[in-house]
């Protein structure tokens, strides 16, 4: 295009990725995406589950997603394509031992719709 945005169209680069964080105390609160790239929202569905909703969708499920949160535990670990995910939806799970909402980061690779 004129802006010379095309990067979401080269082969082998990010085609989605979010960072997002929640407030800290005793009931987290997910916050809109700090920054995110062809993310429409990150619905949060019980403790230490959400979904990664896509503007823009993969061709099919067989796409490659990663994610990691920001812990200092050993047991710090995201989860992608657990359970729910399709083609415009990932569904991660966020766990310290137990599943608990935390800050994130999460990327996703593949050929877009």
């Amino acid at each position: 295009d004129s802006t010379g945005k095309t990067t979401n169209l080269q082969q082998g680069l990010a085609k989605v990725f979010s960072f997002n964080k929640t407030l800290s105390g005793s009931t987290p609160t997910w916050l809109p995406d700090v920054d995110s790239f062809n993310v429409s929202s990150t619905t949060d569905t019980q403790t230490g589950f959400a979904i990664i909703n896509m503007t823009n969708g993969f061709n099919n499920t067989a796409y490659a997603s990663v994610g990691n949160n920001a812990g200092f535990s050993v047991n710090d670990i995201v989860s992608t394509r657990y359970q729910s995910t399709t083609s415009t939806a990932d569904d991660i799970r966020i766990y310290d031992g137990g599943y608990k909402d935390a800050a994130f980061s999460y990327a996703a690779f593949g050929d877009l719709a």
